[in-house]
């Protein structure tokens, strides 16, 4: 008897930990669209042929919204609608200061990938996947 209790404890402990240790379908989203961002980004970089002061920029920009939005989001003292609201004004600001560092030529190819992300990304909504899509991360601006 003390056997088999013994063994059912450890089934029991294997099985916790093994759930522990398998991401959840969440997760697995989110590394997958923080990896698919990066190399977005990466490749919008290398398309607009930025200088590298203009890379330095863009880096602190990146950096400094990133701190922004972390603080409107864990501000317990507004609503969802007032963070929401907030985080655009935050990206629409973002993108204003983003124009600023890129010279005409650069403002246009971006506004092209962003075209042409957006039409990919609407096209693969009314096509049924099981792949997430490849489209650009906003939030890794």
């Amino acid at each position: 008897m003390k056997k088999i209790i013994f063994l059912v404890a450890v089934l029991f402990t294997a099985s916790i930990v093994k759930a522990q240790d398998t991401p959840t379908e969440r997760q697995q989203k989110k590394e997958w669209a923080v990896a698919e961002g990066k190399k977005n980004r990466d490749s919008i970089i290398n398309a607009l042929h930025l200088t590298r002061e203009q890379g330095d920029q863009i880096k602190a920009l990146a950096k400094e919204g990133k701190v922004k939005r972390d603080k409107i989001w864990s501000d317990n003292t507004l609503t969802d609608e007032q963070k929401q609201t907030k985080v655009t004004e935050l990206r629409t600001d973002g993108r204003k200061r983003l124009a600023s560092i890129l010279t005409k030529e650069q403002q246009q190819k971006l506004e092209g990938l962003h075209k042409k992300a957006t039409a990919k990304y609407s096209r693969q909504q009314n096509e049924p996947q099981n792949e997430p899509s490849d489209v650009l991360l906003e939030s890794e601006w």
